[in-house]
């Protein structure tokens, strides 16, 4: 019926739409080309076989293949049965099976296979989602959903979401879900909407659930304002029986009315013999919330809950968090709650609400229990609790493991549970102390002159492998990949943050950070660990959790609490001293430092003596936390044990923010765990406008009714009264040898697009000022006074200058077209007095003077394209140069040329090469020329005779340079063979390949075209880019399991294996490098191979 329904809708549109155009017009137009279409998709689908049966319950219908499945809407009453793994992939938005007019009333049975890769992108009314989208006394049994997505925005109306069906309604027959699993997840928006959302089914009555698991995470959007909310990880709201059914999924619900969330289902009739082991939280912004690790309200009965439970809202409307069951829930009965904390807080000033370990009721509550150690709001009760019935009595691991086991005879209770931190955080040089072993400095005089072991090695930039960039920075906008990117590619400057962190987690939940499944494996403490400039993975761990502050919910999360600590000084004195009298760590910064506060000491009248682990120090510390700080000020502290001298100038006596081991705390704490066991970063950009300034720069800014002085990077005056709405961050300068200032402004949005003004004195010392936006970045950096304009909604930049001077600009933008497909462009001057660039359609229009040999470059975030060029044209009879960079495409890639007014005819110059060839022969200023020697085998290197120009790479065959304003002359030189010399491993980074002196044949390397970016555009030169190759035998066999690893100044920088077939990519910043190539061979001698190269580089062959 439902199939010839759709075909007679689609008919009948296609004759309204034919009597509204002529039928040619009609034909050809985008509208009836898609309902011919949809006409013969239906038609299509009406003839799709299935591999065998008749639709009867006997002999259901057997789906092999995804167009069959797609075909069981075709048929809603009948009865399937899959007999072969199905892929989904192949369609963008899977289409449900079902609705509220045509509902699926058969049965479906999965069979022991899996339906893999569904995903759904949510249109805004959608009401029914899923795999089924409605049923009605249907059969669904031994579906495997793996690897489904619904993404998207919900906005008005009812809507019911699920993995596997969206809604079912009761009819004669109750609908069973039975021996159902999903995993993938689902994250919305929900906007002014009622919502209920679970893992097997969104909202269902009279129907029967058993013996499912859902794997899926499930999040709402911190900026959902859904009207109603049930969520539970089973089921959202589900009068209905629930038996047998785990989840594992995190389970995250926000709205801004009333919300119910649970671990199995929201809002429910009766729960059994289920089992809870994902986190589960719930917010609401107006009004009150109910969250449980079982249900939000339900009776529950023979149930575990081992996930922890927190509940959240802004106002002071109140709300409960429970272990098993929430408020108004009729009955608990035999369970047991085994969570390590749950936590219930509202209002601004985070007062704690109702929290309980077993349930929100007064109703019937009977034979429940609870572990001992479970936290409420952050801390373990030392008091008696209470209601029994709503805490439980109170069991150690062994006697709550016990009770559970009768339950659930196969469960291992507490395998995955963390361990409860040693009592005190103790100091080397035992082995397994908490601190690290080495100080956050990189001045080998704290070795020689005082034996102390310092950590870093003086960079350039922050040393974090690509991939665990990748990891940190995946899922942000290009902007806010930029911003970060600009700061991981500064000079080093301290990692106090990444230090204080990795060793608080390690310390408070330690299976966080599980050092042993490192590289190494051999540490079991922080204190085991190397030196970061002695071992790779311990630099990588360090600087990884060092930039996770800057991820937009850490940087979100430290603005809110730095207000509270200014406002609300006394409660959160209160609550740091709460956590340390139980010798529960607390991570604390103070304002460009960050340590860590362990334990209360002693008290006085006005003062708590506080002991301190300090990243800048091997010993441990203590500081004075004083009780009568003043609101508008902060937290007071003052170091005792340690000189401002040693404290590297810093005088420091306020505590900006901290964080302790409460659940929403330590998620912010851990927010992209390094290890990849969870990610709760769900923000893809800041919502504040960012002002950053690097050095000692001196600034005015000036936007809408705010102005902001800076002196010598120090906040020195603003207005009008900012304490609400200003936020000052700093980071990084916290060395004891390294106190540059690196300070943040942050303000609200303006809801009216209105021009940024900044007047910036620099002092020419790479000082940078960034100005970060929702959705643009723009980076100056200058050598002398500039006045700079900038209007984003024109995308309009202009710099003024009195004298002439050299400017850099940097922008990043999120998005793109094809008429301009780069994210970033950037441009470096010398001698400017007026600059305006302007970025439109047509490309990029630069005017002003000190443009002419002016370098630009551009930047693709996505494909890590990019292009670069000097601006050749010459400026008019006034000294101003006026050109317009636009995107040449070019076959399959994309390149820019530069276009301008009054082009001036520009000269020839030719090529001369002794021993080899130059293509082309002749080229102009600027032009990239290739030489080639007219032998390998016996090839040297290059000489350059004249011409003044430098080779891309003086030691290989084939390279370029570019070309300058005379004739060049270039010798190849060969000699008779030899070997190339390898490099000196300098400090050796686990794993080192090491050099031998066995000699061997000499290297081949074959490095094909790769973009280059002009020096001069140091924040897009310093990108990552790709060096790939392979490694072979003289007979070109491959040889998988090479090590490979890359040098720069002697030390190693990345490091990888070759795969089957022998090949190999790693990712580095621009720059010359020397590879060295290793394997054992048969005879089980190490043999290897080394030579020079510049990345970006392609086709590298490395031959043994």
């Amino acid at each position: 019926m439902k199939k010839l329904m759709r075909l007679l809708a689609a008919v009948l549109a296609l004759t309204m739409l034919c009597e509204m155009l002529p039928l040619a017009a009609f034909a050809q137009s985008d509208i009836g080309q898609a309902v011919t279409a949809a006409v013969q998709n239906i038609e299509e689908e009406n003839d799709i076989a299935f591999a065998g049966g008749d639709g009867t319950a006997e002999n259901p219908y057997q789906i092999a293949t995804a167009k069959q499945l797609v075909a069981v809407r075709n048929d809603l009453a009948a009865h399937y049965v899959l007999n072969n793994d199905i892929d989904l992939s192949g369609y963008s938005s899977w289409n449900p099976i079902g609705d509220a007019v045509y509902s699926f009333s058969g049965s479906f049975d999965g069979n022991g296979h899996v339906i893999r890769n569904m995903t759904i992108e949510v249109q805004t009314s959608d009401s029914y989602l899923g795999l089924f989208g409605y049923a009605s006394g249907a059969k669904l049994t031994n579906v495997v959903l793996e690897d489904a997505t619904i993404r998207g925005t919900l906005s008005t109306g009812n809507h019911q979401v699920a993995l596997l069906v969206g809604k079912t309604s009761k009819t004669t027959f109750k609908t069973t879900l039975s021996d159902c699993t999903v995993s993938g997840s689902i994250q919305l928006v929900a906007n002014d909407t009622s919502l209920a959302i679970g893992g097997i089914v969104g909202q269902t009555e009279g129907a029967v659930i058993e013996n499912c698991v859902n794997r899926a995470e499930i999040t709402l959007a911190e900026e959902s304002t859904a009207t109603y909310l049930y969520c539970g990880g089973i089921a959202g709201s589900a009068w209905s029986d629930i038996s047998a059914c785990d989840n594992y999924g995190k389970i995250t619900g926000v709205s801004n009315a009333s919300i119910w969330v649970g671990g199995i289902v929201g809002d429910g009739g009766a729960v059994s013999h289920c089992r809870n082991y994902g986190k589960v939280s719930a917010r609401s912004n107006l009004e009150t919330y109910t969250v449980a690790g079982i249900a939000g309200r339900a009776a529950v009965y023979d149930s575990v809950n081992y996930g922890s439970v927190s509940g959240y809202s802004p106002v002071k409307h109140g709300g409960n968090a429970a272990g098993i069951a929430g408020q108004d829930s009729y009955n608990i009965s035999n369970c047991y709650n085994a969570a390590a904390e749950i936590t219930s807080k509202y209002g601004s000033d985070y007062l704690d609400s109702t929290a309980y370990r077993i349930g929100c009721t007064n109703n019937s509550v009977s034979d429940v229990y609870s572990l001992e150690t479970t936290k409420l709001n952050g801390s373990i009760p030392t008091t008696d609790l209470g209601n029994f019935r709503r805490n439980g009595a109170s069991l150690g691991r062994t006697e709550l493991g016990e009770k559970i086991k009768e339950l659930f005879p196969n469960d291992d209770p507490f395998s995955g549970m963390e361990e409860e931190p040693s009592k005190e955080f103790t100091f080397g040089p035992a082995s397994k102390a908490d601190n690290f072993n080495f100080i956050n400095a990189s001045d080998p005089r704290f070795e020689s002159m005082y034996g102390i072991n310092y950590g870093f090695s003086k960079s350039s930039y922050y040393h974090l492998a690509n991939e665990k960039t990748d990891q940190l920075l995946h899922g942000l906008s290009p902007v806010a990949k930029k911003s970060i990117l600009k700061e991981i590619n500064e000079e080093w400057g301290g990692s106090c943050y990444g230090m204080a962190i990795v060793a608080a987690l390690h310390y408070i939940a330690p299976n966080r950070i599980p050092l042993r499944s490192m590289t190494s494996g051999e540490s079991e403490s922080v204190y085991e660990l190397e030196a970061p400039r002695l071992n790779q993975e311990t630099q990588n761990l360090i600087n990884y959790y060092h930039f996770m502050q800057c991820l937009p919910t850490a940087a979100k999360f430290e603005k809110e609490r730095a207000s509270f600590c200014k406002k609300y000084p006394e409660e959160a004195i209160r609550d740091i001293v709460t956590h340390l009298q139980k010798k529960d760590p607390v991570a604390a910064c103070l304002d460009t430092h960050e340590i860590v506060l362990l334990d209360i000491q002693g008290e006085d009248d006005d003062s708590y003596t506080i002991s301190v682990y300090d990243p800048n120090s091997l010993e441990r510390h203590t500081l004075k936390l004083f009780k009568n700080s003043i609101a508008g000020t902060g937290i007071k502290i003052a170091y005792i044990s340690r000189t401002t001298t040693e404290l590297g100038g810093h005088n420091y006596d306020l505590i900006h923010c901290y964080m302790t081991s409460d659940a929403e705390d330590l998620k912010v704490m851990d927010l992209r765990n390094y290890f990849q066991l969870d990610d709760n970063e769900t923000k893809a950009t800041w919502l504040d406008m960012d002002f950053r300034f690097n050095g000692w720069m001196s600034a005015e800014i000036k936007v809408g009714s705010y102005t902001i002085t800076i002196e010598n990077g120090v906040i020195t005056n603003y207005s009008p009264n900012l304490t609400t709405d200003l936020f000052v961050r700093h980071i990084k300068r916290d060395t004891p040898e390294d106190t540059t200032p690196v300070s943040e402004v942050y303000l609200p949005q303006l809801t009216d697009s209105q021009p940024i003004e900044m007047n910036i004195t620099s002092t020419g010392n790479n000082d940078t000022a960034d100005i970060i936006l929702n959705d643009s970045l723009l980076s100056i950096s200058t050598d002398g006074p500039v006045k700079l304009t900038y209007d984003e909604s024109a995308r309009t930049v202009d710099v003024k200058a009195d004298d002439p001077t050299a400017v850099s600009l940097l922008m990043t933008q999120n998005t793109v077209n094809d008429s301009w497909p780069w994210h970033s462009w950037a441009v470096d001057t010398t001698g400017t007095t007026t600059l305006h660039a302007e970025l439109d359609s047509e490309g990029l229009h630069l005017t002003g003077d000190g443009l002419t040999g002016a370098k630009y470059a551009t930047e693709n975030a996505d494909t890590e394209q990019t292009s670069k060029g000097t601006i050749n044209v010459q400026p008019d009879e006034t000294g101003k140069t006026s050109v317009t960079i636009i995107n040449k495409n070019d076959g399959d890639t994309d390149d820019t040329e530069v276009k301008g007014e009054d082009k001036a005819e520009e000269t020839t110059y030719t090529v001369t090469v002794n021993g080899g060839t130059a293509s082309p022969a002749k080229a102009k200023e600027g032009e990239i020329v290739t030489i080639t020697a007219e032998k390998t085998d016996t090839f040297q290197n290059w000489t350059v005779v004249a011409g003044g120009i430098t080779l891309e790479n003086e030691n290989l065959p084939t390279t370029t340079f570019t070309m300058g304003k005379e004739n060049v002359v270039i010798t190849a030189n060969y000699s008779s063979g030899g070997n190339i010399t390898p490099p000196s491993p300098g400090e050796p980074v686990e794993p080192v390949i090491p050099p031998s002196d066995d000699g061997g044949t000499g290297i081949v390397m074959a490095i094909g075209a790769a973009a280059t970016v002009a020096a001069g555009i140091g924040a897009i030169a310093l990108m990552p880019v790709k060096v790939e190759g392979k490694v072979e035998l003289a007979d070109h066999t491959a040889l998988p399991g090479a090590k490979i690893a890359l040098l720069q100044n002697g030390k190693v920088v990345a490091q990888t294996t070759t795969d089957a077939n022998g090949k190999f990519a790693l990712k580095v910043k621009r720059g010359s490098y020397e590879l060295t190539a290793a394997y054992t061979d048969a005879n089980g001698q190490l043999m290897h191979k080394t030579a020079s190269f510049k990345a970006p580089a392609k086709n590298l062959t490395v031959t043994f």
